[in-house]
This record gives structure tokens, sequence and C-alpha cells, in this order.
């Protein structure tokens, strides 16, 4: 079906919505031929047998609520019929005022309305869906306080239901927890609007706007007022007095029914109006809401939402559910008024770091602060002694609050959040060093880094959803606030809470609402110009490339497209037959949708024709597509999978590379960046990626994005606008293998890495790209020790078992080289002269010069092996250190207890490692150091080239590093989740390490003796991030933790 068939929409009547609009993507009509229904078919029913009624599941003031059976549909609904005398016209106007403004709220969250008329008793009703569940109020029958604050996000979502309303007009005004409806799979669900009334009529007036259908009663305007209207219990003020009742009072009812559930009883007892009316007159009693285990933030939310003025409340419900929305994502509550100390705890609880002795550190120093400070200006003739309190406190203070850094930049490394970990450990330094905030450094270090960054504040915004050199668009406070740049004024404002907005190539604004609905407003002044109503947010706003066109999914599955010259939209006709279309994405000239199934089908934006241009087969293990995209030249399409992996499709070829983890959960979006992609997961921080090698480049602050047209910077929204330029190359910081890791070596020129493999196998990547370049398969024995020749020519491995053997390949097409010999060995080195020795578990060495045989030389049995230079230093069974070279072996010193051993380059430091501990030996000297067990049981030791550095790994992955000048311990590098090597340092102080976890991760030595303040510069440089934004922002949610290898 091409999209001609599908008749545009008009400015005028896009507003009805979707069932307004011309043709459908579906047959109308059957032939002329067609056979006539069979009389016996169901549709024949007769009106007045429809509906088969059951049980009565409620009743109120007006009407009754049964369950029945529709006879023509095959399905259960509900039936609501008049209480009283179908005669009674009062009566029977409520009712089909009831039907008509509920049935066009159409919100997933507001009961739908199937059907009405007479029945066949002759009284009225109207069908409904049928819920299945309970109401909030018997959810909250008995519930402890754990279980009530558990019903936080079923309140979340009756805000957005009546936000909906309130932003079509409606007020509920009857708002109960009687009349919230929790359902058995999660939904949430607003019934009962018999007491609704509408602002205007443009909602509640039939099929026509502004014209109530033929012969409808009307509705008697004392209802605004009407003394007694809703239950008394959850009265606002106004409308127990008889006042006028608008948005507020709905805000109000909310406000008694989130103090209900967080309290565990009704803010009122209130039997009538009149009762409600004089207990409202008195201060209410919000004390409860002061208590320890109640937020602060979420008593500030109650608080305004009960204000005895209306105008001081929320202004509708939209606004109230943008702060509860922040309350449960761990973001700022614009109703509080944060402290200091409040920001600190709002920190800990954000990045969720076990630092609870911290922060009463934190308080218990401030008080001491304090009282010190007051004892200083009351009793001068103490002065000194004061001074000296104050200042021992203030050093507490700063070590303690350094303390409470270190854990949320270890938090937020652990979370992924690599940009907010360096901003947080480089501040924490400046207070106090710390290893592990070095070790957070390093590893922020060995990733690439933007080239430059730009930081553009916008006055008078919290929140900016989209910029243009002229404009931004500011979204808080449940509103939309086109702002001009530099100046920040105010061009116009819109209300209603907005999920994500853009500003088009005309200077016109996309917006898609928070609840329901995608707007298209005037750029100018603000003014409506296209509204689709039935636009759901789940999956997003897409925006074209040239940013002419944007589209979203509407509550039915559909897509919705907006022509943005023309300010029309369509249906889109269902791309992937009669399945579900799972992912959708703009080319130059085209939409490509990912259907369920697999299929990637690609429609001309401007015949309408529709092609099939891939498949991805789904095995077993795929959970489906999440996430589509397209390059700016429809190349090349990526396919996120629901279960976190990647997949990259040559349109022309069909070629496939992947799937590849790209993250431990679901991926909500992926967007092209040149020969890149911009992955942000549901979980965890956003992440720039090359599925064709390198994998993943670099970590992006929380609120990146690509904006179309792009192809070396990202930009970042939040509270400022921020940009970060690229640079050319982005090399891998983390390569991931097929199974566990022994050992990893890196060529002479550093261009080549090589691991050892647990399964048997040797593997080599590119350093430059991540190319993976070979993959060997050696046997079913460990691969013990990789090695590269000085040269560069040849790679060795020696594995172990009863298969176990050397193999020597030749590195400029892996093949194997003339090499013969080898038995099941523990390690492989090459001189410094090119020849490679074997160190095999048994007597004697194996040697090989170059093509041929290799030869056996006499070596004592030894535990560890190393080289240095031409010299291969060996720790032998009887625990002691000698070296040897061509069958001399000269003693050196005697190691007790020792397991591994490491020498510099130079032959003058010795390190072995014992049980609990790494010992440090000057050979010269004979000047020797402890180096205490920091994270873990160390298992293997080296020096860095350079002789700065010794290093550990451990059973627990960490790689402890200490100094050898001095002994101290100067870092933690955190990142492996399995026993660690302790690595091999490549140009730049550049330490690649490897672990039983499968990967390979960069760090950067280099920072471990940088400046504090200097480290601190450079972070603020790099990301224009301070500590401030990274409480404002808040962190990405934690991935869940990935078990075994990747």
């Amino acid at each position: 079906m091409s999209w001609s068939e599908v008749a545009p929409m008009t400015d005028d009547d896009s507003g009805s919505g979707w069932s307004d609009g011309g043709a459908g993507p579906y047959p109308a009509d059957v032939g002329a031929g067609a056979a006539a229904p069979d009389p016996a078919h169901p549709f024949q029913t007769e009106e007045r047998d429809r509906y088969q009624r059951h049980d009565l599941i409620g009743a109120g003031g007006m009407g009754r609520v049964y369950a029945a059976w529709d006879r023509r549909l095959g399905r259960e609904v509900a039936l609501k019929t008049l209480s009283g005398r179908a005669d009674d016209a009062s009566l029977a106007a409520r009712l089909a005022r009831e039907s008509w403004i509920t049935a066009r709220l159409e919100h997933p969250g507001i009961v739908p309305i199937y059907d009405a008329g007479h029945a066949a008793d002759g009284g009225l009703f109207y069908s409904m869906r049928l819920i299945r569940g309970r109401s909030l109020a018997e959810a909250m029958a008995g519930a402890d306080a754990t279980t009530r604050l558990g019903l936080l996000r079923s309140c979340l979502a009756f805000c957005h239901a009546v936000a909906y309303a309130h932003d079509h007009g409606v007020v509920h005004r009857d708002l109960k927890p009687a009349n919230l409806m929790v359902g058995e799979f999660g939904d949430s669900t607003v019934v009962d609007w018999g007491l609704a009334v509408c602002l205007d009529d443009t909602l509640a007036a039939g099929s026509s706007p502004g014209q109530p259908p033929e012969h409808a009663p009307p509705e008697p305007r004392l209802d605004l007022t009407r003394v007694g209207v809703g239950t008394p219990a959850y009265m606002s003020p106004e409308q127990a007095a008889g006042h006028a009742v608008g948005r507020a009072a709905d805000v109000w009812a909310l406000g008694a029914i989130l103090y209900e559930v967080v309290v565990g009883r009704p803010l009122l007892s209130a039997a009538s109006a009149a009762e409600a009316a004089t207990l409202l007159g008195n201060d209410l009693e919000l004390a409860p809401l002061q208590a320890p285990d109640v937020p602060p933030e979420l008593a500030a939310i109650i608080t305004k939402a009960l204000r005895r003025d209306p105008g001081a409340r929320y202004p509708d419900a939209g606004a109230l559910s943008v702060d509860l929305a922040a309350f449960l994502d761990g973001r700022r509550v614009a109703a509080h008024a944060y402290g200091s100390l409040e920001l600190l705890r709002r920190l800990v609880r954000a990045w969720r770091v076990p630092i609870g002795i911290g922060v009463v550190g934190v308080a218990v120093a401030l008080t001491v602060f304090a009282l010190t400070w007051r004892r200083v200006q009351s009793e001068r003739q103490r002065a000194v002694v004061a001074e000296r309190q104050t200042s021992a406190a203030m050093r507490d203070q700063q070590v303690t609050f350094a303390h409470a850094l270190v854990g949320w930049a270890t938090n937020a490394h652990d979370a992924g959040a690599s940009p907010e970990a360096e901003v947080i450990a480089a501040r924490a330094l400046t207070l106090a060093d710390s290893a592990e905030a070095r070790g957070v450094l390093a590893a922020a270090y060995g990733r690439a880094r933007p080239l430059a960054a730009s930081r553009a504040e916008i006055p008078g915004c919290d929140d900016v959803l989209a910029s243009s050199d002229e404009a931004a668009l500011c979204g808080d406070a449940g509103r939309l606030r086109y702002l001009d740049r530099p100046s920040g004024r105010v061009r116009w404002t819109v209300d209603g809470a907005v999920r994500e907005a853009a500003i088009l190539a005309d200077g016109s604004v996309a917006a898609l609402r928070s609840t329901l609905g995608l707007w298209l407003l005037s750029g100018q002044d603000g003014a409506l110009l296209v509204d689709v109503t039935a636009a759901v947010p789940d999956k997003g706003l897409q925006v074209g490339p040239a940013r002419d066109r944007v589209a979203a999914y509407t509550a039915a599955g559909e897509l919705a497209l907006v022509d943005v010259a023309t300010r029309r939209w369509w249906r889109v006709p269902r791309m992937c037959g009669g399945g579900a279309t799972a992912a959708l994405a703009f080319g130059r000239g085209s939409l490509l949708v990912a259907c369920a199934d697999g299929a990637v089908m690609q429609s001309d934006l401007v015949t309408g024709t529709s092609r099939q241009v891939a498949r991805l087969p789904l095995g077993p293990a795929s959970k489906g597509i999440a996430a589509l995209a397209v390059d700016d030249h429809e190349r090349r399409v990526a396919l996120a999978g629901v279960e976190g992996t990647l997949t990259l499709v040559e349109l022309a070829t069909g070629t496939m590379i992947g799937p590849v983890p790209a993250s431990d959960g679901s991926i909500a979006r992926i967007r092209f960046l040149g020969d890149h992609l911009l992955v942000t997961p549901d979980q965890g921080a956003p992440a720039l990626w090359d599925p064709a090698g390198a994998g993943h480049v670099m970590t992006l602050p929380g609120r990146a994005r690509v904006e179309p047209g792009r192809t070396s910077a990202i930009e970042g929204v939040g509270p400022a606008l921020w940009s970060w330029r690229l640079p050319s190359e982005l090399p891998p910081w983390r390569f991931v293998a097929s199974a566990g890791l022994s050992h990893a070596a890196v060529s002479a020129d550093h261009r080549l890495l090589a691991v050892a493999g647990g399964d048997g196998a040797v593997t080599v990547w590119s350093r430059r790209d991540g190319r993976q370049l070979a993959h060997l398969v050696m046997g079913p024995g460990v691969v013990k020790r990789v090695a590269f020749s000085p040269d560069g020519r040849y790679l060795a491995a020696g594995s172990a078992g009863a298969d176990g053997e050397v193999r020597v390949v030749e590195t400029t097409g892996w093949t194997p080289a003339p090499f013969t010999g080898g038995r099941p060995t523990r390690r492989v080195f090459f001189r410094a002269d090119g020849a490679l020795v074997a160190f095999p578990y048994g007597d004697d060495v194996d040697v090989w010069l170059g093509p041929g045989p290799s030869r056996r030389v006499a070596a004592p049995r030894c535990l560890d092996a190393t080289v240095a230079g031409d010299v291969l230093w060996l720790l032998t069974e009887d625990e002691q250190v000698v070296t040897w070279r061509d069958g001399v072996t000269t003693a050196v010193v005697a190691r007790p207890g020792a397991t591994t051993l490491a020498v510099s380059a130079d032959g003058a430091l010795l390190a072995t490692v014992h049980a609990g501990h790494v010992a440090l030996l000057e050979l010269g000297t004979g000047a020797a150091r402890i180096l205490p067990q920091r994270s873990g049981q160390p298992l293997d030791v080296t020096i860095s080239p350079d002789r700065r550095w010794v290093l550990a790994g451990t059973r627990s992955g960490t790689i402890d590093v200490w100094s050898t000048a001095d002994g101290r311990h100067v870092a933690a590098l955190r990142g492996h989740r399995q026993r660690s090597a302790a690595g091999v340092v490549a140009e730049g102080g550049r330490l690649l390490t490897s672990s039983w976890d499968g990967t390979v991760r960069t760090w950067d030595l280099g920072v471990l003796d940088r400046p504090a303040a200097a480290l601190e510069d450079e972070a603020a440089r790099t990301w224009q991030l301070s500590l401030d934004d990274v409480v404002e922002l808040g962190p990405p949610p934690a991935a869940p933790a990935r078990q075994g290898p990747p």
C-alpha cells in the first residue's frame, strides 16, 4: 500500500485525532458482489440482546456498574446504568455527558468507552472496558508504609491521566482512591467521570467541536459551583465552599491522595461538604509529612498540592506529575528549596553509595564548626583555642567530604558514567589524596576524550530540551518556554509537560507531550499549527535529517508523520504487514522501520512505495528490536536488540556485522555520528560505538545526543547547553574476548595486542581501530603466555595441559612459522636478541633462534620467569631468584614464600608476590619494602618500564599500584570483575590489563602523579561539567551486573 492511499489531514481537522482523518490503512468497504452475512453471525445479534448482564461490581449516587458479556464481539465489558428512574431527565443528561467526556479522553490511563444506548429494559447505559484489579483504596487497606510507598508509581500514572484531561479542558472533581484502579498487570486507570465538567465545551460537545449532539440536554450551569459535588474527604477548600472550581481542585484531590499514601490515613475525616468546609477553615494537620522517614522533596510536593490558595498550588496535574516524576527518578524537585546539606544528601542518594557514616561525619563536622564559630564571636578571650578547634573541625570536614566524593566517583565509574566520575574524582583529590580517586582518573584518561568542549548558559532555564543558534526550548514546571538567545528573553510559553522537543528547519517547534500528543507550534508566537492527539511518548520523537519532518508512534501502534512545510500529518500505513513495528528512523528521502519479525522496510517519502531492504535473523536468544538508525548516506542501518546488542547492515549487499554486545540491558535509542553510533541504553550512560571494529570508544555525559546532520560533535542538554568536538580517531579502550584471559602482550611498535585465552585460543587485535586480526586456536588447554618478537615478525604462545605446546606464527599472514619442538609450557619469552625461550612444566627449557628446530637447554625447575633484555630471571622451586642465559645460572637472592616475580628493565629492582603482600627489593643497595595487600590477594606483578610503579593483579580483579620511590599505594584500578593480571605497559604510560572476565582494559598511568588542581582544571575543560552539574543531572540508572565473561 502506498502512502497516497492515506488522505492527509489539514490543520483544521488534525486536532480531532486519528479517527477523524481521511482514509485509514485498511480497506473500508467490501465489494458489491460480496456475500451477505450469515443470519446466525454474531454481528446480527439484536441490540436489545447484545449484552448479557452479570454481577454488580459497583454502585454510586448516579449509576450502577455491572460486568457483562458482549455477544457481538465475544468479550467481557462493564455496563454503567442509571440507579434511579430511567425517565429522570437530569440523571440521563449526566450519564450522557459522562459518556461523551470519557469517550473523547483517549488515554491509556482513562477507561475507554465502547458503546452507548438503550438496554432491553429500556434503561440507558454505556459500555466500557472491564478493569480487572483493585482500587487504590483496596490496595492501601491494611498495607504497611513500604507497600504504600510502592504505589507512588501508580499515583504518577494517575497524575498523567488527569493531566491529559486537564490539557483537554476537563476537571474530574471526584478524584479519590476508590476511583483509581490498579490493574492486575500494573496498569493504572482513572474511572467514574460522572461529576466531570468541561471548562469549555470543546471536548464534551460530541462529534462537532462546539456543537452538542442532537437532542442533548444542557448541563446545568450550577454544576461548576454546586455545594456538595464530590467526596468530602478529598474536596478542595473552594469546592467544599461551593465556589467555582478548576484544575487546581483536582490537584488538591491528588495531593490528598498522595498524603494518604504516605501517611497511611486520610487528610480529612468529613462526612459532608459542610463538615469538610469547617475542617478546611482551620489549619491543616500536615505535621506527619515532616516525619524523618518522609523524604522532604515528597513532602514539599504534597504540601504545594494542598495549598489553600488555588493559585499557589500546581496549576494542573501535568505540573504535579513533572515534580512527582522528578522525585521518583532521583532528580531535583522544583517545589522543594534545597539547602546545602540537603544537596549533599541528595547526591548521596542519587549515586547510591553506602556512605552513611561519611555523611554523618560531615554533619558532625559542620555542627562543630558552627558551634566553634559562635564561641569565637561570643568569647573573645578564648579566641586562640576556638580557632584551633575550628581549624581541626574544618580539616576533619574536608577529609570526610573527600572520602564521600571518592565513594560517589567510584559508584559513578561502576555505573559507566565516566565523565561524571572524572569530575567527582578530580574534586576529591583537591581535598585529600586517594588511591581510589586516582584509579578512577586513570580509567577515564585511558579512554578517548573530546578535543574541545563548550558550554552555554540559558538564563532562567533549569532544563533545556533543544536549542539552535537563535533560540532554546525550556521544559520545566510543567510548561514549554521559547527563549531567545543569548538574551534569555521569553518569547512565548505553552502550558503542558513536554518530554521531547526540537526546533525545526523553518523555526517551528515540535513538542512530544509527556502524556499524549504531538504538537507543531509556531516559533514566532507558540500558536498550535498541528495537534496529533493520539501520539504517545513511549518511543520518542523522530526528526528527519533536514529537520523538515517529524514522526511519533500512536497509541494504536501506527506512525504519525508530520510534514513541517505543509503543516499536515498522515497516518503511515503499516509497513510490517500484520506485524508490529519495533522501531523507525528517517533517511534523507525515506522512512525506515524495523518490524517485530526482523524485517527492515524502507518507504519512499515522495511516492510512498515500500520495499524490504534487510532482514535481521532473530535467533532463540533474541528478544526483539529496540531501536533503529540509518547513516546520512542511507548506505548502512544499525539495529539495537532488546537484549542490548548492535547489528550493522550494509543495505547494498545485505552484509551484516554482529550482533555484538553493547549494553547489559535494553537500548533506548541509537544515532549515527559519521561512522560511529551514539548508543543510549535504558540503564547506563550514553556511549559512542564503532560497531565495525573498535566497539565502545567513548562514554558521554548522561544527557548527550546527536543532532541531525552532525558528523564530529555531540550535543548535551540539561541545566545548560553543551557541545563536545570529537577527535578524528577514536581508538578502543576495551577489548572483549570469547573467554577468560590469562595474559596480554603488545608488539614492539605498539600496533598489535595479543591475548592468551582460557579456551585454548589466541586473539589478536589492532589497537588503533579495534579490528580483530586473528583468532588462533591452539587446542583444549589454557594458553598461559603470549609474546611478540622484538622485530614484530613472530607471535609465540605457550599452552598448558596434556596436549599443551608452543606455537609460533608469522604476523604478516598469521600462518605457522617454521618452528618445531615444544611441550606443555608455563612461560614463553623473546629475548632482546630475538631468541625464543619457553619454560615447560619440567626440567630444562626450549630455545628457538629462528627457522628450524628448537633446542633443549639445561635450566632449573622454576615457579615463574621473566625477561629483562637478554637475561632471563627465574624464581626456582627452592625459592631462589637466579638469572639464566644459555644454560648458565647465577644466584641473585633468596625470596622465601615468593610465588611470582618481576624485574625492572635495567635489572635494578625486583618485585615478588607473597601471601598477602608484594615485596620490593633494590638489588644494588639491598633496600627492601613491604607493599601491603590493598584490594585482595595479589597474583601477578610487574614493574613499569620507567621504574616508577609496581603493579599487582589481584584475585578480586583490581590492579594495585605502588610508587617505587616511597612504597605509597598510589592507585586502585577497579573495573575487572574477576581475577586480573598486572598488565603490560605500552607507549605513553598506557597500561593494558587482562582478566578472567574476558576483557582487556586500558588505563593511563600518567595521571598518577599529576597535581590534583591540574586534573580538576582538565576535567572542567574537557567536559565543561562542574560538580553542581553532576548533582543537577543525576547519574544514569545503574546497569545490571553482567554474569560471567561478556
